[in-house]
């Protein structure tokens, strides 16, 4: 196999990666990445706003192809264990919200497995997740949610839950995931969490939108 055929056997693992572990999505053969079960209803409700996932819900509003100048990048994170495996192989993720479409917002994920494990490859960008704009909405304040469902998803919250249970003893998530700050506080709010000292915890609260801080100060680990 030569140097192109492998980046493109690469693209396609990193695809499906991405769509199973991010986007909760299942390969079928011969018809690709597909979602886990079809809702006309919105995947959560957070913030008092719908939010649509892929997992949940197809996604019907006109096709966009990625254009980085027409986003706003919102944050990124490395996942650990972004393509299942044994041994799994991490990868990076970055976040960027499309406001092209009118009346939506939609959350655009970037992600690249780490070529130390596989080879080199492109990055793959895929729509997660989608969410309609609403009075006073911003970018910021929607990048939160439609971040947020996708979290929820990817770490399987219950639909009647608003934590993961995989985090729960001791906090080792964030030995590997290193992530930016608007990450960092959705993921925080999911996760039991364990902050360096008390400034540490009120600069995340402080910086935190309100909607996060009750679940940040319950997942805190003392």
């Amino acid at each position: 196999m030569n140097k192109r055929e492998l980046k493109k056997r690469i693209n396609a693992i990193t695809a499906i990666a991405q769509g199973q572990t991010l986007g909760g999505k299942f390969l079928i053969p011969g018809e690709g990445m597909t979602a886990v079960k079809i809702d006309q209803a919105p995947f959560r409700i957070l913030d008092g706003w719908p939010v649509y996932h892929s997992e949940n819900n197809t996604y019907d509003l006109p096709c966009l192809e990625f254009q980085r100048n027409k986003t706003y990048k919102w944050g990124e994170f490395y996942h650990p264990e972004l393509m299942i495996g044994s041994p799994p192989i991490g990868g990076w993720n970055k976040l960027y919200i499309d406001t092209r479409i009118m009346g939506w917002y939609l959350l655009w994920v970037a992600s690249k497995l780490n070529e130390d494990d596989i080879g080199p490859s492109d990055w793959f960008y895929d729509i997660v997740s989608w969410t309609p704009k609403q009075d006073g909405d911003s970018i910021a304040k929607a990048g939160y949610r439609l971040f947020w469902a996708a979290s929820l998803a990817m770490d399987y919250v219950d639909k009647d839950s608003f934590y993961s249970t995989d985090y729960e003893n001791e906090d080792i998530w964030t030995r590997a995931w290193d992530c930016s700050p608007s990450c960092f506080i959705v993921f925080a709010s999911l996760r039991r969490t364990s902050y360096k000292d008390e400034d540490s915890f009120q600069r995340t609260l402080g910086d935190a939108p309100e909607v996060f801080r009750p679940h940040l100060i319950s997942r805190r680990l003392l």
